[in-house]
């Protein structure tokens, strides 16, 4: 995974913007938060699958970008090949008390079990959701 880090871009993301990445593993299995403020939203981006520790970390990173106004959330998990239940429940965990400070929820790339924990944490938000193919089109 290409990671973004405060002050600079590599790899893929040199054209884009510099953004502050909240949080950032990288490897088989990785992730990223990503705030951005200027659209009131922040995307996490996962890769591979995702263990309870890493989703702790994540859902913890998440949580970071959330300073009392509310925001979009998108999840990139076109490249998530599964989840652990302990990151279903930290991701949960982290969301309940979020809940009202979230505006809506893009999932992009969702694809079976991954698909169906998106749903379960989308349900427990009570928010708006849209599942999508990719960034650009909409899924059935």
């Amino acid at each position: 995974m290409e990671a973004m880090v405060a002050g600079g871009a590599s790899g893929a993301d040199a054209g884009r913007p510099p953004l502050a990445a909240l949080g950032v593993q990288e490897g088989p299995v990785g992730w990223e938060v990503i705030p951005e403020p200027a659209h009131d939203r922040v995307t996490a981006v996962f890769e591979g699958y995702l263990e309870a520790e890493a989703g702790a970390a994540s859902a913890a990173a998440f949580r970071e970008a959330f300073t009392g106004t509310p925001l979009e959330v998108r999840w990139d998990v076109t490249r998530m090949t599964g989840f652990d239940g302990g990151s279903r429940a930290a991701w949960a965990e982290v969301l309940w008390p979020l809940r009202k400070q979230i505006k809506g929820l893009k999932v992009i790339g969702a694809k079976g079990i991954v698909r169906v924990g998106a749903t379960f944490l989308a349900f427990l938000l009570a928010t708006p959701c849209e599942f999508v193919d990719s960034t650009g089109s909409r899924a059935a």
